[in-house]
């Protein structure tokens, strides 16, 4: 099997990461085949950003002290722009563009959000986690999620119990994170929830905590199985339903590939994700190495994340405060660690509109002004541009390429 061409190196580190960085090219070009450029994607170490001081703080404890109250609040709003700031920088300073293209996945399927968790330091080791589990087992991932203190604060499992449990957690664990609508009963929600029920977290530590006293210790029937199940056999009990498989591909799929997924593509790599006992690593190969996602080059509009680190790490453009990104992330409706709702941010052609795009346009034609080194519009542009670009000089040159709608896609 050839070596990737220039181009498909391009295609392939801007889809697996947030640009076509040189380096990044020049490493997946060396390899001798199309296979072993992929397993160098995938093999790549991530290294960790300097965490915020305060990543392992305790919650506070109660106080009804007004004054007391106040400061806490403008710690947490203080703490909250700085762990916004702290993931711009992980991901435009990365050393495995693929960890955190997946990070950044996982963040958006396993929505939780900000406002409602209240405390930065649970965010910001639910993050961590995703990150840790990014191309491992996607069973791991999932068990590990069952006891993130942020998911089980955001989807209000924390305080349920026996007697009254609450089934937010258990419909969007089936509906939104595992297997579909439709592919589950009502019944199995309510039983499920149930089977979540002391699944807490330490108001102290802010860690994960079982509370046996408030577990309901009865026979559940989900999926037609019937046991006294808890928390820790939800993840075994899904993923022996076929379409959990399916449902990761599907999603996978549309967030590497396109908007179209081939179903008999898809069938082929469900099992394949079966058979290596949920390998995402080995899942995400596999996605690269399809016929189309080859073919699906300029196809999909580029994410905040995508336009804002990827022009960073392009242009290598200095940034004296990370505010002010933290800021464009927000206008551009991809607020870290906020998603808008727990189905997640938009994808697509919801991240392009009248709203937005004049502020992608502004963001892209001050980064390329700013821009400390010329690049060649071969590693910026997914597709031919569509104007014609001058050759005056760089300065003019580089502008026009990023304001061609061509810089808009991947």
């Amino acid at each position: 099997m050839a070596n990737l061409t220039f181009f498909q190196s391009c295609h392939l580190a801007r889809r697996s990461g947030f640009a076509a960085t040189p380096s990044q090219v020049e490493l997946l070009m060396s390899a001798d085949s199309m296979q072993n450029a992929v397993t160098a994607l995938v093999g790549q170490e991530s290294q960790l950003y300097m965490l915020p001081e305060w990543h392992n703080m305790a919650p506070f404890g109660r106080s009804q002290d007004s004054d007391v109250q106040q400061q806490r609040t403008e710690l947490r709003k203080s703490m909250s722009r700085e762990l916004k700031a702290w993931w711009i920088q992980q991901m435009s300073h990365n050393s495995a563009p693929l960890v955190e293209k997946m990070t950044l996945f996982w963040a958006n399927h396993f929505t939780s959000s900000l406002s409602k968790v209240k405390w930065p330091p649970a965010m910001l080791t639910q993050n961590l986690l995703f990150r840790q589990h990014a191309l491992g087992s996607f069973r791991d991932l999932l068990k590990s999620v069952l006891r993130d203190p942020a998911m089980l604060v955001y989807l209000d499992n924390a305080n349920s119990n026996k007697e009254s449990p609450n089934e937010n957690l258990a419909r969007e664990l089936l509906e939104l994170f595992t297997l579909g609508e439709g592919e589950y009963s009502e019944s199995d929600v309510k039983e499920m929830a149930r089977a979540l029920t002391g699944a807490s977290v330490n108001r102290r530590t802010g860690e994960y905590q079982f509370k046996q006293r408030i577990h309901d210790p009865g026979e559940k029937t989900i999926f037609g199985e019937t046991a006294n199940f808890g928390p820790e056999d939800l993840a075994d009990l899904i993923l022996r339903q076929p379409s959990a498989s399916t449902f990761i591909v599907q999603k996978l799929w549309v967030f590497f590939i396109d908007n179209h997924p081939q179903q008999d593509t898809i069938s082929a790599l469900a099992q394949s994700f079966i058979d290596s006992d949920y390998d995402l690593a080995d899942l995400v190969g596999r996605l690269f190495m399809t016929d189309e996602f080859w073919a699906s080059r300029g196809e999909q509009i580029k994410s905040p994340a995508e336009l804002i680190v990827g022009s960073r790490q392009l242009f290598e453009v200095p940034v004296h405060r990370e505010q002010h990104l933290v800021r464009l992330f927000k206008e551009l409706r991809q607020d870290l660690f906020e998603p808008p709702n727990v189905k997640g941010w938009p994808d697509g052609f919801g991240w392009y509109s009248t709203q937005t795009v004049p502020v992608r346009e502004t963001l892209s034609l001050l980064l390329a002004r700013r821009a400390t080194l010329g690049v060649q519009a071969e590693f910026l542009l997914a597709t031919s541009p569509v104007a014609a670009l001058p050759e005056e000089d760089a300065a003019t040159y580089l502008t026009a390429v990023v304001f061609d709608p061509a810089y808009q896609v991947t």
